[in-house]
């Protein structure tokens, strides 16, 4: 996040936590600018209400060519704090999410999700809407910019993560298709523990 649109009645209640994210991260703090509602909504048409009282202006991140090099950035930082880090280790826990042909809004949300439940990388369909477009990003609450991601072919990342990194893959069918048609699928609950390296495809 470069900047912030704020309106004056939220600063100082977002003042403590800008300060101490920046702390943690050994930067500068963001630049605030202050606003009032009127004004915040002729400049973008928004109504200044609850969460849209605030703006930010982020930079569009550049996403890795290729699985190996996401899954080496993982290696510096976890996608979500006290989670711990994933990588080209077999030892070390990998929790992947795979998305096919979802909107930008439906992607917002499952970003949101993957930040709730520590998954370290959220692979996107190349049909699935824009992460980063103004709806995916006020859905996902912005974790779209912390949960890193790769957009591709999904059979063969998935084919990759299992075959080179040892991932299990599990994935979501529909209800009529757990008997039978499905050669084998059960329910989750039936797996047992579930294993430390996994990517579930929704």
């Amino acid at each position: 996040v470069d900047k912030l649109l704020v309106k004056p009645s939220l600063f100082e209640t977002l003042r403590t936590s800008l300060e101490e994210r920046a702390a943690r991260r050994g930067e500068a703090p963001v630049l605030v600018l202050l606003c009032e509602a009127a004004l915040m909504e002729r400049i973008t048409g928004v109504p200044a209400r609850h969460a849209s009282a605030v703006l930010a202006s982020a930079r569009r991140p550049t996403l890795p060519p290729s699985l190996e090099v996401a899954l080496m950035h993982l290696e510096a930082s976890s996608a979500v704090p006290g989670v711990g880090v994933a990588s080209l280790d077999e030892e070390k826990p990998l929790r992947v999410l795979a998305v096919e042909g979802l909107d930008d809004e439906a992607v917002g949300a499952v970003f949101r999700d993957a930040a709730c439940f520590g998954v370290h990388l959220v692979l996107l369909s190349p049909d699935c809407g824009d992460p980063f477009s103004r709806r995916a990003a006020r859905v996902a609450m912005g974790h779209v910019f912390r949960v890193p991601l790769l957009r591709g072919e999904l059979p063969r990342l998935l084919s990759e993560l299992q075959h080179r990194f040892s991932a299990l893959t599990l994935v979501a069918v529909e209800p009529g298709e757990v008997t039978g048609a499905a050669g084998g699928a059960c329910f989750l609950d039936r797996l047992g523990p579930m294993p430390r390296r996994w990517a579930c495809a929704i």
